[in-house]
């Protein structure tokens, strides 16, 4: 197991809400239980199991639609009941944290789905789950014909991928994501136009013609998807709410909150680094105010004709302390800009 590849996040780490675990589950049964969890991840988001270097999910897409959406939801449900009946006490602190990632990442994906409804709502959503293509030439994995192969796979499920992805879609969806879902569509039609040929180099004639075809084919689904997605019409209100937005912390943070309780320590936040910013204030401008050393700062940055040289003098100045740090080994020779 490897607790990085749910991608938890840390910054309110120190607050997080202790998990209760009950049932006295053998350590075995736990371990499988988390080997458990990675394995469904991976089978339902196969770009995920590319991005940890399992290429045996190449050319592999998510059937994404109601069908497979209800499914992923049962199959969540029956993880977190299973989850929840393991007892961490007898772990080892590296499985005990698996275990722990197990069950906020369930949960996270659960509220995704359930609360926020993010396959409904969120039009970038879809595309996460399957329209990158990256992975297969950014890295000399496999030979060439292969990785151009399970390219060609994975392109030509690229319009039936995204129209079930448009079959989730409210009529009404999230403004900000709707604009990152254009724009990230916009961006793969012209990735998989302009590059990916290039990257890849000379195939054999018959995979090259396959995967002319498996291009123009994907690249035309995004434009689609670009032109239905830019008609649909925006929510007036997505605020979360109190309740949505402390159970969406939990969720994603496993962290437990009150409205109060999360007043305070941002009121506290907010002084310590109103603090800082006066320290910080006074070693830039001895005697100026605040406003004064943010001009000071803004005006400090490099000309058209010095960017080079200054940018060459940084790199120096950083290798000169990790060579003297120690701690990295650096090559020997110039900085070269």
């Amino acid at each position: 197991m490897c607790v990085i590849v749910f991608g938890l996040y840390q910054p309110l780490w120190d607050h997080a809400v202790p998990l209760h675990y009950h049932g006295g589950m053998p350590v075995e049964a736990i371990v499988s239980l988390c080997d458990r969890a990675v394995h469904e991840h991976f089978a339902a988001y196969p770009g995920s199991a590319r991005d940890a270097g399992d290429h045996s999910a190449d050319g592999q897409v998510p059937p994404i639609g109601e069908a497979w959406l209800a499914r992923r939801r049962d199959e969540l449900r029956r993880l977190a009941a299973d989850l929840d009946r393991a007892d961490s006490d007898s772990l080892t602190p590296a499985a005990a944290a698996d275990l722990r990632t197990a069950v906020l990442r369930t949960r996270r994906e659960l509220f995704q789905i359930d609360e926020l409804r993010l396959p409904q709502r969120d039009p970038s959503w879809g595309l996460e789950c399957g329209a990158n293509v990256s992975r297969y030439v950014s890295r000399d994995y496999a030979p060439v014909a292969d990785r151009a192969d399970a390219l060609c796979r994975h392109l030509e499920q690229i319009p039936e991928f995204l129209k079930g992805c448009l079959s989730l879609l409210d009529k009404e969806v999230l403004d900000g994501p709707r604009e990152i879902a254009i724009d990230t569509a916009k961006g793969q039609a012209a990735f998989y136009r302009d590059e990916l040929r290039i990257t890849l180099g000379a195939l054999p004639p018959d995979l090259q013609k396959r995967l002319d075809s498996a291009v123009e084919a994907g690249a035309a689904a995004c434009d689609a998807y670009v032109a239905d997605v830019s008609a649909r019409q925006v929510l007036t209100d997505s605020a979360l709410g109190e309740k949505a937005f402390l159970s969406y912390l939990e969720a994603e943070e496993g962290v437990v909150e009150t409205k109060d309780t999360l007043l305070a320590r941002i009121d506290v936040e907010i002084e310590r680094l109103r603090a800082q910013v006066v320290e910080v204030a006074a070693q830039v401008l001895p005697g100026g105010s605040i406003r004064a050393a943010f001009a000071a700062v803004e005006a400090d940055h490099s000309t058209a004709d010095s960017l080079v040289s200054d940018t060459a003098a940084m790199l120096s100045r950083l290798r000169e302390f990790w060579f003297a740090e120690g701690s990295v080994g650096i090559p020997e020779g110039d900085c070269q800009v």
